[in-house]
């Protein structure tokens, strides 16, 4: 069995409220009848994928994934919006994505979708998504462990997920306030600066580093011995960079990451990478804390598949399902 634990989903209905909107994060429509997500900095091709259940199942039986984790693409900034514009979008994905997970419970688990302008309210709502509806965990943006002070703002969050024995997702993405602008159309883009590159390969495993930092050198876990955290896209740069940390650590008297010491906390997905970084990742953290993910319909579960398929046969049962399995406690 394979488990995707890094999947996104966007309803129907959302995606109809999504193309109404006037300002990101909204679905525009081109002459040519082509579709786009225009998100902060950013827009993507828009198709059946995100949205039809069918086209999803299909998709995984081709691909060869049994199970996928779902959750609200968070790069797209919606639960970052003022909480009284968040709300009502939320409420279509997480009713949408609890309909979804319980019709097919085999195959499906969902992540809640949080309004985090009003930390109140969202701890409100994943008490409301467990209880009700058997969420698994919420999805969190990256922006808001860049630093230690400034998970601090979530930590209500955080203290709820450990409360209840789910787990946080913490995926690319914005914070509440982050000013968002229509991304720059590929026209009119300088190529030779690779703007998008930039952003998406570079920055984006940056942040996700800094996440790593906060969750292992922070005390942010050490804070919340019950918290549970998985990480996309195997923790930005943290696997590549933990030697030169060490060494830095040890030269300079700096406090030293631990990896090992959260063991069965704290995973990161293999969403993007192909063997070769899959298998630093797992030297890095440990054989137990790399879980399959492919950050589908966004990018390919097929690739990510063939990623795991040339690891070593018990190293690849471990990362497909059992590490996922336990985490998920499932």
């Amino acid at each position: 069995m394979a488990i995707d634990m890094h999947c996104h989903w966007l309803p129907p209905a959302l995606a109809e409220r999504l193309a109404d909107r006037t300002a990101p994060p909204r679905i525009v429509t081109d002459a040519d009848g082509s579709r786009w997500l225009v998100i902060p900095n950013e827009r993507l091709a828009f198709g059946a994928d995100y949205s039809d259940p069918d086209r999803r199942l299909a998709a995984m039986r081709a691909d060869g994934v049994d199970r996928q984790v779902i959750s609200l693409p968070g790069l797209f900034g919606i639960d970052s919006l003022p909480a009284p514009e968040a709300e009502p979008l939320l409420a279509l994905y997480n009713r949408a994505a609890a309909d979804l997970a319980a019709g097919e419970p085999d195959r499906f688990r969902a992540l809640a979708a949080l309004p985090l302008a009003d930390i109140e309210r969202s701890v409100a709502v994943l008490d409301d998504a467990v209880a009700r509806d058997g969420a698994a965990g919420a999805i969190l943006p990256a922006d808001a462990f860049r630093t230690r002070h400034a998970a601090e703002r979530i930590e209500p969050v955080l203290r709820a997920i450990a409360r209840l024995g789910v787990y946080a997702f913490i995926h690319p993405g914005p914070l509440p306030g982050a000013r968002p602008r229509e991304a720059i159309a590929a026209d009119t883009a300088d190529p030779a600066d690779n703007a998008g590159q930039r952003h998406i390969s570079l920055a984006v495993q940056h942040r996700l580093s800094e996440v790593m930092v906060t969750l292992l050198m922070g005390g942010l876990m050490d804070d919340l011995p019950d918290l549970r955290v998985h990480v996309a896209n195997l923790g930005g740069s943290f696997p590549f960079l933990l030697s030169r940390i060490d060494h830095v650590a040890e030269t300079r008297g700096l406090p030293r990451p631990e990896p090992a010491r959260l063991a069965g906390r704290l995973v990161v997905d293999c969403a993007s990478f192909d063997t070769a970084a899959i298998d630093l990742a797992i030297a890095a953290l440990s054989p137990d804390a790399v879980v399959l993910g492919s950050d589908w319909p966004v990018f390919s579960a097929r690739r990510a598949m063939a990623g795991l398929g040339r690891l070593d046969a018990g190293i690849r049962q471990r990362v497909a399902e059992d590490n996922a399995r336990r985490f998920l406690r499932a």
